[in-house]
């Protein structure tokens, strides 16, 4: 769902803390920006992806070994 390149990394911090990591960033001359809300019981992004949390476990959990059944 996306992409860690050297230069680019994704944080998850509690939302009480988002702006004094957004502020650290900034004086440290990195830029940023919010990508989302992560909780609950499902995996949701608007108008691709809505499943459960558990499905999605499993889908990511068997992908390699489904593939090599296949190979």
């Amino acid at each position: 769902l996306f992409s860690e390149s050297p230069s680019r990394v994704v944080l998850c911090v509690e939302a009480d803390t988002a702006e004094q990591v957004r502020r650290r960033a900034q004086a440290a001359g990195v830029s940023s920006s919010e990508l989302g809300v992560a909780g609950g019981e499902r995996l949701v992004v608007r108008g691709l992806v809505d499943v459960g949390i558990d499905e999605a476990e499993a889908a990511w959990r068997n992908a390699i070994p489904a593939a090599l059944a296949h190979a």
